[in-house]
């Protein structure tokens, strides 16, 4: 942090003076400690506070580590769906997902980086197996505060299939993220042939992340039949069999009850003057119809 000051007075002509003060902050603990280097103008010097300079940081237990940086066991890895839910339902106390077979993708996530991942097939009658899921990878991993130079974690992805049948094979792409180096780097120790203490963290290491580790895969069906082109074909003529009475005509009849608008027919067709009944029949026969009974019949060609 730096603290600059200037000051303009006027005294035969206008002046500045310029102060300007800056100071390296390191503070650790527990107990509560620091140190401050100061810099001011061609001076510099460096202040202490607390306990004073440690000899070097103690490695945590694993519990202590656990539970200072860990969530809960049943937060540290899960599952989740990307892509292809249809509906979610419940079953007792469970969840159940209903996913679409050809387009669904679940992606797994881990708190803790993996070294090794493998894949659990549990089939009807047949043996279970497991085999390594293979990636490419950071997988030269530690954890820092607890002193452990290298670490084995290990993602088990179980497949459990109903019916000997039927079993789809599914493809794992890796996750990969930057983790800190702080909790899952190497440890560095003040004496590399003790080994008792830990060295201060470096407020200047450029080393922070622990980039392309693995924490998870996103896991889909595997070799799925893609859409094509229609495959060339030579046509073939279609066969005609003839079946005798294969059906017949019923004698149906158009009955004045069956018609729409019966009050307006009974209207049209109520007049009995033989002038009327000619015009009528001469104007159906104008339009084509032979039946001038019904005027519902289309003449013949």
């Amino acid at each position: 942090m730096d603290l600059g000051a200037t000051y303009t007075f006027d005294l035969f002509g206008s002046h500045t003076i310029t102060a300007d003060l800056g100071a390296d902050l390191h503070l650790w603990g527990p107990e509560f400690s620091g140190e401050a280097r100061i810099h001011w103008l061609f001076i510099s010097f460096t202040v202490g506070f607390g306990k004073g300079t440690p000899t070097g940081l103690r490695p945590i237990k694993w519990e202590q580590f656990k539970k200072a940086f860990l969530p809960d066991d049943n937060q540290i890895c899960g599952i989740a769906v990307q892509q292809g839910l249809i509906r979610q339902i419940k079953d007792g106390v469970e969840e159940r997902w209903i996913m679409n077979p050809k387009e669904f993708v679940l992606v797994t996530n881990s708190v803790i980086p993996l070294t090794e991942a493998r894949e659990v097939r549990k089939i009807e009658g047949k043996p279970t197996t497991s085999n390594p899921i293979a990636f490419t990878a950071k997988t030269d991993l530690a954890i820092r505060p607890v002193a452990v130079e290298k670490m084995q974690s290990t993602q088990k992805i179980t497949i459990t299939k109903e019916g000997e049948k039927g079993f789809v094979p599914f493809a794992y792409t890796p996750v990969l993220k930057a983790m800190p180096a702080a909790l899952w780097g190497a440890p560095q120790f003040t004496d590399n042939a003790k080994k008792d203490f830990l060295k201060s963290p470096d407020i200047h290491d450029d080393d922070v992340l622990i980039e392309k580790t693995l924490t998870g895969f996103e896991i889909r069906p595997l070799n799925l039949t893609e859409p094509g082109p229609t495959e060339p074909f030579e046509p073939r003529h279609y066969e005609t069999e003839l079946i005798p009475d294969a059906f017949e005509w019923e004698d149906w009849t158009l009955t004045n009850a069956d018609l729409e608008g019966k009050d307006a027919w009974e209207a049209a067709t109520g007049y009995q003057d033989p002038g009327l009944l000619k015009k009528r029949d001469l104007v159906f026969k104008t339009l084509g119809f032979t039946n001038t009974g019904t005027g519902f019949l289309p003449a013949l060609p």
